[in-house]
């Protein structure tokens, strides 16, 4: 329902989406304020918030022109070949989201960003927990091979998921991925035989190989452009996944394992419990994705769709959630058709006033006959939309004090959310399917390849684009050759002539640790990139190196004490690098290439990840840290990439 905005809601001339009114004073761009009435949704999900008369605003504040975009903004979108009404367009999504403030919406999406990234090292640190007693169980030649299998889905994963979330868009795979992952991780406890151990793992690779590259671009797409930094944020949880696991190996491999041959199964169920309990915590995490806090589509991917009034309702579902008006419009983005990019604030004060003046209800009135959403809400909307369209405008009270309308319009929206709550499995199921059989329809028959072509539109961005991939693929490549065979490492130079060979009960509680060094490289990782001689590209090459330095140092390494000292560097200094190299490869792609460029980049990954495995195999028969020490030069290599970077996305708001 529509209650008038409390005025320290609602502030006055334009804002800007980096500050309130920043970017419009230095480029000189006017704003005259006008009064726009703007309703908010009610979500469909349970978790509404707690107070009506302050979800539900009217926001004093207008859009009378587009914004301009700043240099750097302006030479992204250009490389990109970004369209100019997409990029207007683009800019009041953004002012509107920077309006709407970093608030309860946007807490959920961390959250749920950060559980899928988590699932992403969960299976990595229990794969490789798993690989001394899979090994005792199956006898095979190279056990490493299980962790090429795993690499094998990822790669599919990455590319089916990246690419098709610029197509059918990025709601699907955040709703698929972590089902199809935790089915699979469960499975893999039951696995009769090592082949069908090596299926059923690339299987779950597969799912879960969407995870990142979707995850991080769904939230970029939705957080104001000065809280991007949280991104890098979100390797605080990869570094909770692998310390999940970490502790799940601890608990289960020690206590239920053989230690010598003949191991039957019997007598070796720990690896197999702890595959149980991290795919039934997966499967929880999906549930909370798609029952308990559905998130709606992307507006930004909305806006590229040129399906406006859905983004427009996204907003909505936003401002409701955060208790914060917007002020955008169909009128207003109708406009940024009208005019040119560089001539944008020129008109009349009247014709500004005429335009920026365009209440929720004509919005409501844009919208088509009343049909059911995927999650069992009427609501007024267009096949496909993602959030719930069903408002009280301003229209209906015009007499804001009428606190019987008022009261009615509450319960009305109480017996919604209690209609959502009761809706039966089965046709959630339903509607979700017949959404997304609509969703792929439709893409269908708008699929070209300009999402791909995009990364290579002008020499600059072919340069972003290689040396992005470039850098992942040694990472990718370096990453498995140390962190997939760690407990194998441990085992073989945990001791030596002056220190008794530790117990397997004593290498695991050193894999906590390790996994607990990783959290304060994510905290420090979100301060440095912030830094204004710093960056990201500066930050992210210092991290790489200094993994590097670290991976050397445990190569000398003699002494239990010195190989958990020398892992907890690398491990503090790797999840720091992790965290700003996720971050700026969402940064540096826009929107409609977005998905394409994140999983392109990860699949390269995926397929140097699987060279990791073979030199694991045969390289470590000479010794056990070759592996190792060709993982510190690969990182050493990378960092080196790093800084050749053209774009420093730190201040830029992502188009």
């Amino acid at each position: 329902m529509s209650t008038p905005a409390h005025p320290d809601d609602a502030p006055s001339g334009s804002s800007s989406s980096r500050s309130p009114t920043q970017r419009e004073q230095d480029l000189g761009v006017s704003a005259a304020a006008a009064a726009t009435t703007v309703s908010s949704t009610p979500p469909s999900n349970p978790f509404p918030s707690r107070s009506h008369s302050k979800t539900s605003m009217r926001s004093h504040s207008a859009t009378v022109a587009p914004p301009s975009l700043d240099k750097r903004e302006r030479m992204l979108a250009l490389d990109s070949g970004l369209d100019d009404v997409i990029q207007r367009k683009m800019l009041l999504v953004n002012r509107n989201i920077t309006q709407m403030g970093f608030g309860r919406f946007q807490m959920w999406m961390v959250l749920l960003s950060g559980c899928g990234w988590a699932v992403d090292n969960i299976i990595f640190q229990s794969l490789s927990m798993s690989l001394p007693q899979v090994k005792l169980e199956f006898q095979p030649g190279h056990v490493q091979f299980l962790t090429l299998a795993l690499y094998v889905g990822l790669l599919f994963g990455a590319f089916f998921w990246g690419f098709g979330s610029d197509v059918v868009g990025r709601k699907l795979a955040w709703q698929t991925t972590l089902f199809l992952g935790s089915v699979f991780m469960l499975v893999v406890g039951f696995a009769p035989s090592f082949a069908v151990l090596a299926v059923l793992l690339a299987l779950a690779g597969f799912g879960i190989g969407g995870n990142l590259p979707v995850d991080g671009a769904m939230l970029i797409e939705f957080l104001p452009g000065d809280k991007q930094y949280i991104l890098t944020a979100l390797s605080a949880f990869w570094c909770a996944g692998q310390l999940f696991a970490a502790l799940i190996g601890w608990a289960f491999i020690t206590n239920f394992r053989c230690s010598e041959l003949p191991c039957p199964r019997s007598e070796n169920m720990g690896w197999r419990y702890s595959w149980f309990t991290v795919g039934g915590v997966t499967l929880l995490l999906w549930v909370v994705r798609f029952f308990i806090y559905p998130i709606p589509e992307s507006p930004k991917f909305l806006i590229v769709k040129g399906r406006d009034a859905e983004a427009i309702r996204v907003l909505d579902f936003i401002a409701h959630a955060n208790g914060r008006p917007h002020s955008l419009t169909l009128d207003s983005l109708a406009r940024c058709e009208e005019q040119d990019l560089n001539s944008a604030g020129t008109g009349t004060e009247m014709d500004a006033e005429k335009h920026a003046t365009a209440s929720s209800a004509d919005r409501v009135d844009a919208s088509p006959p009343d049909e059911k959403d995927p999650i069992g809400v009427e609501t007024r909307s267009d096949a496909g939309t993602d959030a719930p369209a069903h408002r009280t405008t301003a229209a209906a009270f015009p007499n804001s004090t009428d606190q019987a309308a008022l009261r009615q319009a509450s319960t009305r929206d109480k017996e919604m959310r209690v209609r959502h709550r009761t809706t039966s499995f089965a046709l959630r199921l339903q509607r979700w399917k017949a959404e997304v059989k609509r969703e792929l329809k439709r893409s269908a028959s708008q699929y070209d390849a300009a999402s791909f072509k995009s990364l290579f539109h002008s020499p600059r961005m072919t340069l972003n684009t290689t040396l992005i991939c470039a850098s992942w693929g040694l990472i990718g490549c370096a990453y498995p050759l140390y962190n997939a065979f760690i407990a194998l490492y441990i085992s073989s130079v945990g001791g030596s002539a002056s220190s008794p060979v530790q117990s397997q009960a004593e290498q695991y509680r050193d894999l906590v640790i390790i996994a607990a060094m990783g959290i304060p490289g994510s905290i420090i990782a979100t301060g440095a990139v912030e830094l204004p001689y710093l960056g990201r590209r500066f930050a992210m090459a210092f991290f790489t190196l200094l993994t590097g330095a670290c991976l050397f140092g445990f190569t000398s390494a003699r002494t239990p004490s010195a190989v958990l000292g020398w892992n907890c560097g690398a491990s503090l200094s790797q999840n720091a690098m992790y965290g700003i190299l996720y971050a700026i490869t969402y940064e540096v792609f826009p929107t409609h290439s977005r998905g394409t460029g994140d999983g392109l980049a990860m699949g390269v990954q995926r397929i140097f990840g699987i060279t990791g495995p073979l030199i694991a195999a045969y390289g470590s028969d000479a010794s056990p840290t070759t592996p190792v020490f060709v993982s510190a030069s690969l990182f050493v290599g990378a960092s080196v990439l790093m800084l050749g970077l053209p774009y420093e996305p730190r201040g830029v708001e992502s188009l």
